[in-house]
């Protein structure tokens, strides 16, 4: 076990190494927590640049008086097999108390620059982060599921160059889209401001169930195959986008633009298609029971051998529209527009 004279160390090793690289080494924290009496004290060392290697950052990381993930830096670091416990965690009791008394709850993730981190195979599940950098930080192979990058109602994190290299990333939030990579494929982005404009994204086959990307723009979008299920897709413009064989249950695309977009043998039951632009989308053979297509521009649209049960084409413009052998058993076309 180490004792807290190692620590220290090790620490002022690393500050000389932050200093000048040449002398001393980067320091490496590997196991965390080490078990004792005290809490182990890093006030007045820097975090930036150490390397964390299977630690735990939960209640046995926090000091006597303040959460260590709440002071500001760790840039520079590399983070391989750590947890970071839920934002459930991020409830945690400080021992610092309110003004009834209480013992007060923090979040640990506020206001952390993490700039040109890598983060490796870690469990980063159902975080909440607020105020935090993330420019240029990599995560690779890292379970991210209903963790949220969007910051706070104060500001957003910043989430420039942001890369995410093949992540479990179910439910989760982010404010500006992250750089996706996929083994060799990469997204490029091409704007950060209040929209991003991906370019030829290629998301076949990905895990991406409950993703939220409300208001992306995705030219050339391909996600066949994907696993979109609950995946909140609103108002996104995806230009030609490829849906074939996808899993969209309960997904959500109202007022999305979908035009020449491909759902061949997609699973669109309960999907939201409200408002959205469809026109000569093709969705030979897709799956659309009890879809929502309120108001949707069809026009042109390729709906052959497709099953509208129960789906709901009200106000929809189906000018143009192939729907040879669709079965549209108690589907809702009130208002529709046929011709």
């Amino acid at each position: 076990m180490m004792n807290q004279d190692e620590l220290y160390r090790i620490l002022d090793s690393h500050q000389l190494w932050l200093k000048d690289e040449s002398i001393g080494r980067r320091a490496v924290l590997q196991d965390w927590p080490w078990k004792g009496e005290w809490k182990y004290d890093f006030m007045g060392y820097s975090l930036n640049g150490i390397m964390w290697i299977n630690c735990d950052f939960g209640e046995d990381f926090f000091l006597s008086d303040m959460p260590i993930l709440n002071t500001g830096e760790m840039k520079n670091s590399i983070f391989i097999a750590c947890v970071f416990p839920s934002s459930g965690m991020s409830q945690i009791e400080s021992r610092f108390t309110d003004e009834e008394g209480e013992p007060e709850i923090i979040n640990p993730y506020c206001d952390i620059d993490f700039s040109h981190s890598m983060f490796v195979n870690c469990e980063i599940e159902n975080c909440s982060f607020e105020g935090c950098s993330f420019l240029d930080v990599e995560f690779r192979r890292c379970n991210l599921a209903s963790t949220d990058f969007s910051g706070s109602s104060e500001g957003r994190n910043d989430l420039t160059n942001l890369s995410i290299i093949r992540c479990k990333v179910g439910k989760t939030i982010f404010s500006t889209c992250p750089t996706w990579k996929e083994d060799f494929k990469y997204y490029e982005i091409l704007s950060l401001k209040n929209d991003v404009l991906i370019k030829h994204p290629e998301l076949d086959s990905c895990e991406c169930q409950g993703l939220m990307l409300s208001g992306i723009a995705m030219k050339g979008a391909d996600f066949g195959q994907a696993n979109l299920v609950g995946a909140w897709l609103n108002a996104c413009q995806f230009g030609a986008a490829n849906f074939s064989e996808a899993k969209m249950r309960n997904a959500i695309l109202a007022f999305a633009d979908l035009r020449n977009s491909a759902f061949y043998r997609c699973d669109l039951r309960d999907t939201d298609f409200t408002g959205a632009n469809l026109v000569k989308a093709e969705f030979c053979g897709a799956d659309l029971r009890n879809a929502l297509l309120v108001d949707a521009n069809l026009e042109g649209a390729d709906l052959s051998d497709c099953d509208l049960t129960s789906a709901n084409l009200s106000g929809a413009n189906l000018k143009g529209a192939d729907l040879t052998n669709a079965k549209l058993d108690n589907a809702d076309l009130t208002g529709a527009i046929m011709s």
